[in-house]
C-alpha cells in the first residue's frame, strides 16, 4: 500500500476526505488511527490533491477490526 510504520498496518488508500473521514470513525470505535501522505498535505495546497493518496494506518493489532469499521462505513455511503 504505502510506507511501513513499524508496528502499524495501512488499511485504507485512497483521497484525503476519505481518509479524514475514517480516523474520527476509526477513533470512535475504540480503534488507533494516522493519516498519511506521500508527499504533505503542503504539496496537496499548491498541486491539487488529485496528485495526492493519503493513506489511514491503525495498530497491527486492530486492523481486522478496522477493516470491518471501514467496510461496514462504504456499504452504508
Amino acid at each position: 500500500m504505502s510506507e511501513k510504520i513499524p508496528g502499524w498496518e495501512a488499511i485504507f488508500v485512497g483521497k484525503d476526505l476519505e481518509a479524514d473521514l475514517l480516523k474520527p470513525l476509526l477513533m470512535d470505535n475504540g480503534i488507533q488511527a494516522q493519516v498519511l501522505s506521500t508527499q504533505g498535505r503542503g504539496f496537496t495546497l499548491n498541486a491539487g490533491n488529485v496528485l495526492e493518496d493519503y493513506t489511514v494506518f491503525v495498530p497491527e493489532e486492530q486492523a481486522d477490526e478496522a477493516r470491518r469499521v471501514v467496510s461496514a462505513f462504504f456499504q452504508r455511503y
